[in-house]
């Protein structure tokens, strides 16, 4: 990693030109005041510097909220990410692997910025939900469970009402 202005032409276009944008949100970051290093420069600030956004999620969290942004978004991602883990009956290497790639993709681009990735994330989430809350439920033993009733119940039988 260096300064944007140390980047040659052919660095610039390696990678789509990630780490050029990256040196400069970094950096960016790191020439603030402790405020700044402390919760950030704020949300969309990166519109009075850059001509660009920075296509990763955690440097431009890093860059508009400070640690403690990054810190909670790797937060959500692990919390989400353990709950489809912990998925016992269901489709749990599916849903590992929806939040893995999720998760890779904001190393290249930042879904959690825009509406149809908030949307995709939280289809994600609520199935990775349902899911687990779903294993969670006690599993009452098929031996324990009463039988059903077969045939027509009786006249005056306190199982009609």
């Amino acid at each position: 990693m260096k300064r944007q202005s140390e980047y040659s032409e052919a660095d610039k276009q390696l990678l789509s030109a990630r780490g050029y944008i990256w040196s400069g949100y970094i950096y960016g970051y790191l020439d603030g005041t402790a405020k700044n290093h402390l919760i950030g420069f704020g949300p969309n600030s990166w519109r009075l510097v850059f001509d660009v956004y920075a296509h990763n999620t955690l440097i431009s969290a890093l860059y508009e909220y400070g640690p403690l942004g990054v810190l909670s978004m790797i937060l959500l991602w692990t919390t989400m990410l353990m709950a489809a883990i912990r998925v016992r009956h269901g489709p749990r290497v599916s849903l590992v692997a929806a939040h893995l790639g999720f998760i890779i993709l904001n190393m290249a681009t930042m879904p959690h910025f825009m509406i149809e990735g908030d949307i995709l994330y939280g289809i994600i989430c609520g199935y990775t939900f349902h899911w687990r809350l779903r294993s969670a439920e006690v599993k009452v033993p098929a031996a324990a469970r009463p039988m059903p009733r077969r045939g027509p119940v009786p006249v005056g039988s306190a199982a009609r009402t």
